[in-house]
């Protein structure tokens, strides 16, 4: 029981910096501050450490949180520094960040199909996450 209303207190400091929030599982929601930095004179990375800090203050739970252009990365950027933190991958750092072989194990691209890949290919889906 506390932890649904723990659940609702988050979503309520969520809301108060974007009504485009997500739910994605059942501790995880994706949101789209994009509308919102403007607003509040903020980077999207001050902005995602206003809310972890919020969070932390006002409800006394820790959140990870990543940062980044599309949904999938900021998943990603979530995981890499746990139970306290903002992490950013962007268009600057992708390349550092993302490990060798990534794209391979997240679309269970196999070891021999991989070898039969068209080089153009290869080269303009990862052009696509740049």
């Amino acid at each position: 029981m506390k932890q649904e209303k723990d659940r609702k207190k988050v979503r309520i400091v969520y809301m108060k910096y974007t009504d485009r929030v997500e739910k994605f599982s059942i501790d995880e929601s994706f949101l789209d501050v994009t509308s919102s930095l403007k607003f509040f004179n903020m980077t999207s990375f001050e902005l995602a450490n206003k809310i972890r800090e919020e969070v932390k203050n006002k409800i006394g739970l820790t959140i990870s949180v990543g940062v980044s252009f599309n949904k999938s990365l900021a998943k990603l950027g979530s995981d890499l520094k746990k139970p306290d933190a903002v992490s950013k991958i962007d268009y600057e750092n992708f390349y550092t960040i993302i490990p060798e072989g990534f794209f391979e194990n997240v679309f269970s691209i196999f070891p021999d199909y991989q070898k039969n890949l068209d080089a153009n290919f290869q080269y303009e889906f990862c052009s696509a996450f740049s």
